[in-house]
């Protein structure tokens, strides 16, 4: 894995979908992201984008699922778009141009997913976060967050 080096701090944590969902919510509103994400049985991200002056709402539901090498990939399971039925694949493109996502979000809309390099995103104090465990039936969640030792 990427994140850990010779001489890095680990931290193990376990957590549940409320505090998850909690923190990714504050974390993309620090972002400027204009949506909110969802844990229930599968990852829901609500929004609205801009179309023709209008206001449009928006829902994509994903299915999670944990790499080896610590990061998130989320398959498109499910996408509306006001009442306007498009392909799965052109929402994302659309979205992936007029949302403001951190680099570390990667759309593939040719391939109906989203892929969360967790490896690159910007934590205080130089720490890294690895998903071990990302099982939102049964509420398990793990994750390693490793802590320079310098």
């Amino acid at each position: 894995k990427e994140a850990k080096k010779q001489h890095d701090i680990e931290f193990h944590v376990k957590t549940d979908k409320a505090d998850l969902n909690g923190m990714i919510n504050r974390y993309l509103k620090q972002e400027n992201f204009n949506g909110e994400v969802y844990l229930n049985k599968d990852v829901e991200l609500y929004g609205t984008v801009d179309v023709f002056s209008e206001k449009m709402h928006y829902k994509m539901t994903f299915t999670p699922k944990a790499l080896k090498n610590g990061d998130l990939l989320l398959k498109q399971k499910s996408v509306t778009l006001g009442k306007i039925h498009l392909p799965v694949s052109y929402i994302l493109r659309f979205i992936d141009t007029t949302q403001h996502l951190p680099d570390w979000v990667i759309i593939k809309p040719s391939d109906k997913l989203l892929y969360i390099q967790l490896q690159k995103m910007k934590l205080d104090s130089d720490a890294k976060v690895e998903v071990n465990q990302f099982d939102l039936a049964h509420n398990n969640i793990l994750f390693t967050l490793y802590f320079p030792n310098k």
